[in-house]
């Protein structure tokens, strides 16, 4: 069983109450457990901009790729998942026995600004 500490809600800055996206960590990544805009908001780059922010915070952190899985007929997330440099894993057959595809995004592995990052500062306390 999953603890809070691996989830994660990342909340928009795009009208915080209704576009939000919930992530968990899974080996050296993140997945993306859920992203949701609302549909009056559709088709106003939101989503692209929900994309950027969680990669630029997934990135700060050294996880090393995010993984997410989109429904075959959900054509504005997964345009949205390819604008954002994902890449289309594979065609599958979800638990619940319908189809989609399995996305990842490459991050940048060796993420430094000359700080620590908050990942490698969660290791320093566990080792100490």
């Amino acid at each position: 069983m999953m603890s809070l500490d691996e989830f994660r809600l990342l909340i928009s800055p795009f009208r915080s109450d209704i576009n939000f996206c919930i992530v968990s960590k899974i080996d050296e990544g993140l997945y993306i457990n859920w992203m949701y805009v609302h549909e009056t908001f559709r088709g106003k780059g939101i989503g692209k901009k929900m994309y950027a922010k969680l990669i630029e915070w997934a990135e700060s952190r050294g996880y090393k790729e995010i993984t997410l899985h989109i429904h075959w007929v959900n054509f504005q997330s997964l345009a949205a998942a390819i604008k954002s440099n994902a890449k289309i894993i594979d065609f599958t057959v979800f638990l619940n026995g319908s189809l989609g595809y399995e996305l990842k995004i490459e991050l940048k592995s060796n993420y430094q600004n000359g700080k620590k990052t908050d990942k490698q500062e969660d290791q320093a306390l566990e080792k100490g």
